[in-house]
């Protein structure tokens, strides 16, 4: 069992962590995150309340509680894993992870983060050097709230948000959080529950306080604005799953029609979407001007006429050698 603030290792990457838990009282125990840690690859979870030490930077945070459970006043994002063991969840899955496995696999980078839904590799087809999945739940790799992410800034080269902003009271904390662990041209990837869609529909009557119908659907406009503000431009997206919101797998099967007859003729009217953002940073090169020196030839000097030696005289003297020729002439 480390001591609190004892320097670990993460497997397969040069990575140092900082481990800290606050106890609040003598009666507290080990946590249950940290039985059993061991270093050689097992599969307790990293939990990190303290340091996140980059070869290039690190940020020290101050968690007021242990991070172990998420905000009572928030949904609680684990239910959306047990969702998506439903036929309706897994039809959702199904198209997200098609769309992320088709759009990670050009990424390339080192370090690649998914945060939120630990219990799904959506990371799969990337080729980063080290892949982690972060969050809350017990199933993480790298226990971290999202909020405040213990990651140094402009470290990770990949991020991957499924369907965090709407399980989140502050959703413009968390894409903050992304802008400052993405290095330069990072890449963002995020999933949501698109609000105009027949879903979004379904949720405005929905009585149900299970997820993710007790989510807060963020349109796609929104989210745009949102990340134009945190200069990222966004570089593609897709809508997906047009059947409605049915529960029974064989009426799932019956409306496969509607998801070809959907991205024809109502495209932007699908269950959900996934968007695709690069993290932009405004640079500046100095260009320093090249200084010629121009040598100019000392043409030779040239004699002077008596014309111009009497016009020189005549400027200089002019009354005097004027009144001498004068009497010379009489003379």
């Amino acid at each position: 069992m480390p001591d609190e603030g004892a320097a670990l290792e993460l497997p397969g990457s040069c990575i140092s962590l900082r481990l800290a838990w606050p106890c609040t009282g003598s009666g507290v125990g080990t946590p249950p995150h940290l039985a059993g840690l061991r270093r050689d690859g097992g599969t307790r979870p990293w939990v990190i309340i303290g340091r996140f030490c980059h070869p290039i930077a690190h940020r020290a945070l101050q968690p007021s509680t242990p991070s172990s459970t998420p905000d009572p006043g928030e949904p609680a994002a684990d239910s959306l894993e047990q969702w998506f063991g439903t036929p309706q969840g897994a039809y959702v899955l199904a198209w997200e992870a098609a769309q992320i496995d088709r759009i990670v696999t050009d990424i390339f980078g080192y370090y690649a983060v998914q945060l939120g839904l630990p219990g799904f590799d959506l990371l799969r087809a990337n080729r980063a050097t080290s892949r982690y999945r972060a969050a809350l739940g017990a199933n993480a790799e790298v226990i971290a709230d999202p909020h405040e992410l213990p990651f140094a800034a402009e470290s990770l080269d990949l991020l991957l948000l499924p369907h965090v902003l709407e399980f989140s009271g502050e959703p413009h904390q968390i894409l903050r959080e992304a802008e400052r662990v993405l290095r330069p041209e990072g890449e963002l990837i995020l999933t949501g529950f698109n609000p105009v869609s027949l879903w979004g529909l379904r949720k405005l009557f929905a009585r149900s306080r299970s997820a993710p119908w007790t989510a807060e659907f963020v349109s796609v406009l929104r989210v745009k604005d949102w990340l134009k503000l945190l200069a990222f431009d966004l570089r593609g997206g897709r809508f997906g799953c047009y059947k409605p919101p049915v529960e029974s797998e064989k009426w799932l099967t019956r409306y496969d029609f509607l998801d070809r007859l959907g991205e024809h003729w109502w495209p932007v009217a699908g269950a959900v979407y996934v968007m695709q953002a690069r993290k932009r940073v405004a640079g500046m090169r100095v260009i320093s001007p090249v200084w010629r020196r121009q040598t100019r030839r000392a043409g030779g000097l040239a004699p002077v006429s008596s014309t111009s030696a009497s016009r020189v005289e005549g400027g200089l003297f002019g009354a005097r050698e004027g009144s001498r020729t004068i009497e010379e002439r009489q003379q």
